[in-house]
């Protein structure tokens, strides 16, 4: 067994992370179970929605931008 140690400065990007992470699940499970009634435009003929996709796509770079800054907080070593 080790010793665990937690840092309490990165519990916030995590939790950050976490719920980034979250809502891109639940935009990507929204843009493919989410069906169209009427395609009004060429790229929802096949039923998914353009919006969440794009939603998740920008969450998705927030998310490694979090990812990088808990590993930089991880790898550096502060006096």
């Amino acid at each position: 067994m080790g010793i665990a140690i937690v840092n309490e400065k990165i519990m916030p990007l995590v939790s950050i992370a976490l719920l980034l992470w979250f809502m891109i699940l639940s935009l990507l499970l929204v843009s493919l179970l989410w069906k169209n009634k009427k395609a009004t435009y060429s790229w929802d003929k096949k039923g998914a929605k353009v919006v969440p996709l794009v939603l998740a796509v920008v969450l998705h770079i927030l998310f490694g931008v979090f990812i990088g800054i808990i590993f930089y907080h991880i790898s550096v070593i502060r006096f």
